[in-house]
């Protein structure tokens, strides 16, 4: 008769709601101080993921898994209850695994970075409104600048035909685009330019060589479109959020919910956040109203701000198709999580295959099938990654 030693397995990874996303599993120390001080490790480092750490005995990791996951069906009901498909199962193999540590330091850093790439998108986006704005102060009709950035320095500054207003090694003392303007500038640049991502944000290479960057500024015009509608969805609310700017002589805002009654507290919450996140007031009367049914509560802050920013003309109401927008806004802009937005992606149907969410939920939002969840810091960090990524 064989007898079969059971031995303890530490499981790391994070449910997902329906089933479990297992990032590593691997034998735990056999020396009790050891196996404290690994359990105590590793919980900091998968809860900075978002992740949690488990124990469960078994034969061989495969066998403590199985365990771990009937354990799971049994709490929550589920039959079906198991992995999900992006689960590490070459850990559960003969071989032994990754350092589990490595591993989950690994997923958080892949949030940090996508994370910086779209604080670094932002940065060059709104460094370049802000030179516009000096710039155009004096050459109202300036449509495009080229920059030395191995100097960083500003080389030149056209407009729509293409034609110089204004050519840095030539410039003289008595040119509107005085030297104070030009410093300014430059100031700005200074700032930007060495986290990199230039060729992302489409500032291509000018012909004066590979040191020359030439920039497209933003259009002076912000086109309003007639109606712009975001998604909220989340556990049992099907939420649209439609947002309509029209002509008025003076500024108005309505924000009406589900039942029709106006959503005061939301309203201020929402436009505070988005004077505060840098963006002027849409002149003219904003009418918003919550479509669907559900609660969709504070969640939905972060749609109402993106409809009306986008039927004011900062992006194209095209962008905010297929995406799911989920989180509460604080006054300052920044994205915050609610309870409610662990449970929205698995509700998510009609062809969503984007979330966006506040980043410290972004690894705890259960994963659309096919689709991808993006975590944001603030307001404009969410505007800018519905431009960058969803094409009109």
């Amino acid at each position: 008769m064989t007898t079969t030693t059971l031995r303890e397995f530490i499981i790391v990874g994070q449910c997902q709601g329906t089933g479990y996303t297992l990032w590593d599993a691997a034998p735990a120390p056999t020396d009790p101080a050891r196996r404290a001080a690994v359990l105590e490790e590793l919980g900091v480092e998968a809860a900075d993921a978002f992740g949690s750490v488990e124990t469960e005995h078994g034969a061989n990791a495969r066998e403590a898994v199985e365990n771990f996951l009937a354990d799971m069906r049994r709490q929550s009901g589920l039959d079906d209850y198991g992995l999900t498909a992006d689960s590490r199962t070459d850990c559960l193999g003969p071989d032994l695994p990754k350092s589990l540590v490595t591993t989950v330091l690994t997923r958080a850093c892949e949030t940090s970075a996508r994370e910086a790439d779209l604080a670094r998108a932002v940065l060059l986006r709104d460094t370049i409104h802000f030179a516009a704005r000096l710039i155009r102060d004096v050459l109202p009709t300036a449509a495009a600048i080229t920059v030395d950035i191995d100097d960083t320095q500003l080389f030149e500054v056209r407009d729509e035909q293409e034609e110089t207003l204004w050519f840095g090694p030539a410039a003289g003392p008595g040119h509107l685009l005085n030297d104070q303007i030009v410093h300014e500038v430059e100031t700005l640049l200074r700032k930007a330019l060495p986290f990199g991502g230039l060729e992302d944000a489409g500032w291509e290479q000018s012909k004066e060589g590979r040191y020359y960057r030439d920039v497209q500024l933003p259009d002076q015009s912000t086109p309003a479109w007639p109606v712009a509608v975001a998604h909220v969805r989340h556990e049992a609310t099907v939420c649209d959020v439609e947002a309509k700017l029209t002509e008025a002589e003076h500024p108005s805002f309505i924000l009406l919910g589900l039942d029709g009654e106006p959503m005061r507290e939301t309203a201020d919450r929402v436009r505070a956040a988005i004077i505060n996140a840098g963006y002027a007031w849409p002149d003219g009367a904003m009418h918003v109203q919550l479509k669907g049914t559900g609660e969709p509560g504070s969640t939905a802050d972060l749609a109402i701000a993106c409809a009306i920013l986008a039927a004011a003309g900062h992006v194209h109401p095209a962008c905010l198709k297929r995406t799911v927008l989920l989180g509460e806004l604080a006054l300052d802009g920044k994205v915050r999580v609610t309870p409610r937005t662990r449970y929205a992606v698995r509700y998510a149907a009609g062809g969503f295959k984007r979330a966006v969410v506040a980043s410290t939920a972004a690894t705890t939002t259960p994963l659309i099938p096919g689709g991808t969840v993006y975590g944001v810091l603030d307001l404009r960090q969410a505007l800018a990654f519905i431009a960058r990524t969803v094409s009109p």
